[in-house]
């Protein structure tokens, strides 16, 4: 109850401080655009997109958990100083935050990339829940790409043909990616993992895998359900455990050494977003 005093008094200071400071240059005045995004597999294909037109400012640090995330005043500042904010949707931190920051800025521009729940097919039998990890495949990537191409062409209409120069480019980059993707996985041994934290529910569907999740809803699984779990995964002989490398890994190895498979950090929050995923489907192609 006292942090959430604190906060909300830190919350009211923030709030003040913001409703009488000016809008920083934009780039009107500057000639570039500066872009907050909410974490950095968002920040490189901005760069990717926008090369030069517009300055990027990541929120979220690597390493750091977006599920739980509290920005410092600092932070705070930086974003006020931005001409825009692109966010995913749904992450932990977006939903605590998202709003509050467009409401404390008015001068900044926000764009939602996914629309409210974007739902993967298979959602519910994969992680028993809203998995909003879209940039963890191809398919994933490319509709953040195109969103963030559209928001980009509403913020700076002169400089529309590069971004789509920009988007030409980042399209055959994925296209080369889910090749070289498709391929590596010819030689995986199971059509099945197992996964802490479901972040892999795009990853699964488009590349005909079965996603299986030990949290449920963010806790920790019932004794039942961890035991279904392990079931499941021996019949389907999944041949990984991953864990995401800003989680605890203790009931993850737990459940691997269960299985007897190996257990594989994966690092989805990363900036380098295509060697992640060339990660991935390298692990899953490993020998169990």
């Amino acid at each position: 109850m006292k942090k959430l005093y604190v906060k909300l008094i830190l919350l009211f200071f923030w709030a003040a401080f913001w409703g009488c400071k000016a809008p920083s240059a934009s780039h009107t005045s500057t000639g570039k655009l500066k872009i907050a995004v909410s974490i950095a597999p968002q920040g490189d294909l901005l760069r990717m997109l926008a090369d030069t037109l517009a300055g990027v400012h990541v929120i979220v640090p690597e390493g750091k958990n977006p599920e739980v995330y509290d920005p410092q005043p600092q932070e705070m500042q930086e974003i006020a100083d931005c001409d825009a904010y692109f966010y995913i949707g749904d992450l932990g931190f977006e939903k605590a935050w998202a709003k509050r920051i467009g409401q404390m800025n008015s001068h900044l521009q926000v764009f939602r990339l996914m629309p409210e729940h974007h739902h993967h097919h298979d959602e519910e039998v994969c992680t028993g829940g809203h998995d909003p990890h879209v940039w963890t495949s191809p398919q994933g990537i490319m509709m953040l790409a195109e969103r963030m191409q559209s928001a980009l062409d509403s913020l700076a209409p002169e400089h529309q043909a590069d971004f789509r120069h920009g988007m030409e480019q980042l399209r055959q980059d994925i296209a080369v990616l889910r090749d070289s993707v498709t391929q590596i996985l010819t030689s995986a041994p199971s059509r099945c993992f197992v996964i802490y934290h479901p972040s892999l529910t795009g990853f699964a569907e488009e590349f005909g895998f079965h996603q299986l999740v030990i949290e449920q809803d963010g806790k920790e699984p019932t004794p039942n359900r961890l035991e279904e779990l392990i079931r499941q995964a021996k019949a389907e002989k999944a041949s990984v455990v991953f864990i995401q490398q800003e989680f605890n890994g203790e009931m993850a190895r737990s459940v691997a050494e269960e299985l007897g498979v190996r257990i594989s950090i994966i690092r989805p929050l990363a900036a380098d977003w295509s060697e992640q995923i060339l990660f991935i489907a390298n692990e899953l192609a490993q020998p169990k």
